[in-house]
């Protein structure tokens, strides 16, 4: 019986003729035998799928993903959850130009790197209030003083009004660096509620400002440097390593090209499925059940210290859509192939493909933090031109630089939350994702295209699956061009050997060093 999951095969071999067998004159039938005809063969019908009513749903989630941030009304927790996130990358930064400074004594580095937080230390009041302090230790009291006095002058001039800890939190930090510039270091006026207050708000920053150099507590201020010497010191050995595996990568990626030019490299992926319109429906439902279970998960009474822990359940869970092409009866066998959720042509080398992979896309990556700059100013170009200078408000939070919401657990310090940290980024998402995105949906998007030829389908679905994979992530929208590179190389891994196993582990090791090598900058 021919097997409709599989529509092209090779053209069938002649049937065999039936053996000749000799029959005696006298049992010879002068009539010709009667042709008896056999029974079409029975075929299962093939699913064809409604992927014109599964890309409406697919983009009309995107498109919420995308907007909501930008067009709900923030609250006050919210705006606090984005002032901590920035508070995360500035203390990264901060500890970084600290630790450049303790170990490079080169001239104008402070100034350089003090330029480079100038830009960070925007937006909220307890923003701006950290700057202060890191304005304060890189050029002494007075330049806090006037960080604080031109933070109660924008106030002024925009009318608004300081909340109350906000304002006890002003006027301790104006206070102290008062008593820095009589040469006071002990701080005797700034009582213990002040300090406890102050480290509440500003963690690793109070401590900075509370331990000025030349203070009575020198411990407590040499531990401080020493975790800015460990910054600098992972940050640089990082950027190295980065660069080394970056050009390795460029190399292997011009091999693979012409490797494939001259025709002795092929991709693994065979186009020719009929029923790929059912892997659209497949993913269309998998978009809408992230969205709910998300939201679940939000307004679901999950104690803090377990809510991320929470998260990754809900990413795993909702690998459930996955029985929905067997439901509309593409046998399970067919289903794994076709969305490559198989170890490969040879397991064993899987993973160093992936590896591989991923050191490709790193020279890619830098192509797409470049475009991202480079768009950012373009837009800010087109705004300009088109509707005038605007107006900013110098207290939206949403000046500091674009991060990721995890960046608050590795902050955190507690080694519980670092583990789900690892568990979310390492695990959940690059199974789920690589799955979903370069499985069920790069193989839809990759046959409705095959008639553009392999290529062009190639670079099609490619780009379609990988912007969609982008746009959606907590990064925002500036962060696009960036992740679409990374979401090449995983492509290109899913492409050439057929498998979703390469790019899992190319996804994991990325996210797993980024966030290890977070930790580590930020650890005491």
């Amino acid at each position: 019986m021919t097997d409709p999951w599989h529509p092209l095969p090779l053209p069938p071999e002649e049937p065999p003729q039936p053996p000749v067998v000799e029959i005696p004159e006298c049992l010879a039938v002068t009539e010709a035998p009667i042709a008896v005809p056999l029974p079409p063969p029975v075929l299962e019908p093939v699913r064809r799928g409604a992927a014109w009513f599964a890309w409406p749903v697919i983009l009309a989630v995107t498109a919420f993903l995308v907007a909501a941030p930008l067009i709900l009304d923030r609250g006050v927790s919210d705006h606090q959850q984005i002032d901590r996130i920035s508070g995360v990358l500035m203390q990264f930064q901060t500890r970084y130009a600290l630790g450049a400074g303790e170990l490079v004594k080169t001239a104008d580095l402070k100034e350089s790197l003090l330029g480079q937080l100038r830009e960070l230390g925007k937006g909220s009041v307890i923003q701006r209030l950290r700057f202060a302090i890191v304005a304060g230790e890189f050029q002494g009291p007075n330049a806090a003083l006037e960080e604080l006095k031109a933070l109660e002058a924008d106030a002024a001039q925009h009318a608004y009004q300081f909340r109350p800890e906000e304002q006890r939190l002003l006027s301790s930090l104006t206070s102290l660096y008062q008593q820095y510039r009589e040469g006071r270091l002990a701080a005797p006026r700034l009582s213990a509620e002040q300090r406890d207050e102050l480290r509440s708000a500003l963690g690793w920053f109070a401590e900075l400002a509370l331990h000025p150099q030349g203070g009575p507590e020198a411990q407590a201020r040499q531990q401080i440097l020493t975790g800015a010497k460990w910054t600098f010191i992972i940050t640089i050995v990082a950027v190295v390593l980065g660069a080394l595996t970056a050009l390795a990568g460029a190399a292997g990626l011009f091999v693979l090209l012409i490797l494939f030019a001259l025709g002795w490299l092929r991709g693994g992926l065979r186009t020719g499925s009929f029923h790929h319109a059912v892997y659209a429906e497949t993913f269309a439902l998998y978009m809408v059940l992230f969205v709910v279970l998300t939201l679940a998960v939000d307004f679901s009474p999950i104690p803090p210290e377990y809510e991320l822990f929470a998260v990754g359940m809900t990413i795993l869970a909702s690998l459930v859509v996955l029985i929905w092409p067997v439901v509309r009866g593409v046998p399970w066998k067919v289903v794994r192939s076709d969305i490559g959720l198989t170890w490969g042509r040879r397991p064993w080398a899987e993973p160093f493909v992936g590896l591989g992979c991923y050191a490709m896309g790193l020279p890619m990556l830098v192509v797409g933090v470049i475009l991202t700059f480079v768009l950012m100013g373009l837009q800010q170009m087109i705004q300009t031109t088109l509707f005038g200078p605007q107006p900013d408000n110098p207290f939206d939070p949403r000046l500091s630089s674009p991060t990721h919401p995890v960046l608050e657990y590795l902050a955190g310090g507690s080694w519980w939350a670092r583990l789900q940290v690892l568990f979310v980024a390492a695990v959940c998402a690059p199974l789920v994702e690589e799955i979903m995105f370069r499985g069920v949906f790069y193989r839809h998007v990759r046959e409705a295209t095959r008639e553009l030829g392999p290529i062009f389908s190639f670079v099609v679905s490619m780009v379609v699956v990988s912007f969609i994979f982008a746009i959606i992530h907590p990064q925002g929208w500036v962060a696009t061009p960036a992740l679409m590179a990374l979401a090449f190389a995983f492509t290109i891994a899913r492409e050439w050997r057929n498998s979703v196993v390469p790019g899992i582990f190319a996804h994991a090791l990325n996210n797993g060093l980024l966030m290890l090598m977070v930790i580590l900058a930020t650890s005491g």
